[in-house]
């Protein structure tokens, strides 16, 4: 499994400095979480991407409304193997139509945890376990049977961000898009049956340096 550093834009001052980078390192692949752009940002945001040599983007967290054509490029451009959207009970459900791609677009737990008939047709689930590690220290519901769900169904891809208890963040859970120390992410160890068996991807703010170094952390915890 390679654990992939994550371009998350929940954070726009972070985006040049990760690209920075991006463009003096020699590794090339990374995930890409474009969901707090719109369209006209992510266009900006592709255009400085393709000029990149080499750069692969494994997996990339879909906005709702994007379509067929974007997700297309994406595949076609820098090779995007899976996708990821929210369950339809989210405040952010997905509603583009995605055409041949639906069978490479897993449903993710967010604010909500999707069931299992929602699940039939996509590809299956994108776990992200901070925020099912933070509903299970805060003790919120929903989360009853995903343990089950998880082991019944494909994950094909996932998120991993920082748990900080009794912390919240700006949407008011205890998982965090950045980490303050590398620690808060060591929680994944007690998720290490469910992970996916090609890429974990790191929804972080941190320069793209720290997350390289949470990555081999990970690595080795995980082995």
């Amino acid at each position: 499994m390679t654990i992939l550093p994550g371009l998350t834009t929940t954070d726009r001052a972070g985006i040049p400095g990760f690209l920075a980078e991006l463009r003096a390192g020699t590794a090339r692949e990374i995930a890409l979480f474009p969901t707090c752009l719109p369209p006209e940002e992510r266009r900006e945001l592709y255009a400085e991407l393709e000029r990149i040599p080499d750069l692969r983007i494994p997996h990339v967290h879909l906005r709702s409304e994007m379509g067929l054509a974007e997700i297309a490029y994406l595949a076609e451009r820098f090779g995007a193997e899976a996708f990821n959207v929210h369950a339809s009970r989210s405040s952010h459900p997905y509603v583009a139509e995605p055409g041949p791609f639906r069978d490479r677009i897993f449903i993710e737990n967010s604010e909500v945890a999707p069931d299992e008939a929602e699940l039939a047709g996509w590809g299956g689930l994108c776990v992200d376990f901070s925020h099912w590690k933070a509903a299970l220290v805060e003790g919120l519901g929903g989360y009853e049977d995903f343990a089950g769900l998880a082991r019944r169904t494909k994950v094909g891809c996932c998120h991993v961000s920082a748990v900080r208890p009794g912390i919240r963040s700006p949407w008011g859970g205890y998982d965090h898009h950045r980490y303050e120390r590398v620690e808060e992410l060591d929680y994944l160890v007690e998720f290490k049956e469910y992970l996916p068996g090609r890429w974990a991807s790191l929804e972080l703010e941190n320069p793209r340096g720290e997350q390289l170094a949470a990555a081999e952390r990970l690595a080795a915890l995980l082995a």
